[in-house]
């Protein structure tokens, strides 16, 4: 059944999409644990997963998984806007829901719903702000650097325009002056400042948490490289997120 908090998120979006490896199933299996604590799936009409990008080259991007990332984000935004969605939830797979989301979701999301808004961070990894931030919403200025994009939404004139946007940024050379290839948490900087217009809005407290797990963006250290250590890892890994 789904919970006033997952009925929250539904009524909240047009659309909410989850983007996911099709190799990384740990990474599905976590994902749809945490949804269903808000008694939601993938059957759901409004529930999607997106195959994300894979690349053998880096073109210009810090490595091939910031380029799989940045197409992934793209893809989605993408398919969006063709499909005439009026907003819509990025989730990454790596994602934990707080461990109060029930609580913490609906106020957040009725907040956010009765202001104007164009991008929504529902969780940020940092945030440089020279204001306090008010709760459970918070408005950040163009030119503020955040840091994050496990957890964000997009809508009207920002949902139009930022698959176009960040299609130039993956066309131009690396290190162009007008903004070449980066990590996608650069490029919705680097978008939010070319448009002051649209409001960005941010859940303080978080919503969420990125999961510690093995990386897809980053080359692995050696203790995601040997299997031993690697299930070991995991092992703790998992224990840490319980006691969150």
């Amino acid at each position: 059944m789904v919970t006033a908090a997952g009925q929250a998120l539904l009524d909240a979006f047009d659309r909410i999409v989850v983007i996911n490896l099709a190799s990384r199933k740990d990474r599905l299996r976590e994902i749809s644990e945490q949804l269903g604590r808000l008694g939601l799936s993938f059957d759901h009409s409004k529930l999607f997963r997106f195959d994300a990008c894979r690349f053998d080259k880096p073109a210009g991007f810090p490595t091939t998984g910031t380029r799989g990332c940045f197409h992934s984000h793209m893809g989605v935004w993408q398919e969006a806007l063709a499909r005439g969605d009026g907003s819509v939830l990025l989730l990454e797979d790596d994602l934990d829901l707080a461990s109060d989301i029930e609580a913490r979701l609906p106020p957040a999301l009725a907040q956010l719903a009765a202001s104007d808004w164009s991008i929504f961070y529902g969780a940020v990894l940092e945030w440089e702000s020279a204001q306090a931030p008010t709760t459970p919403i918070a408005m950040a200025q163009s030119d503020e650097p955040i840091l994050g994009g496990h957890f964000i939404a997009m809508r009207g004139a920002a949902l139009a325009g930022i698959g176009r946007y960040l299609s130039s940024i993956a066309q131009r050379p690396a290190g162009s002056p007008e903004g070449g290839p980066m990590h996608v948490d650069g490029a919705y900087g680097w978008f939010r400042k070319a448009n002051p217009h649209l409001t960005t809005k941010i859940a303080v407290p978080d919503l969420g948490f990125q999961r510690s797990s093995r990386t897809d963006i980053h080359a692995l250290g050696i203790k995601d490289r040997l299997p031993i250590i690697r299930q070991a890892v995991e092992m703790v890994r998992r224990l840490r997120r319980r006691l969150r």
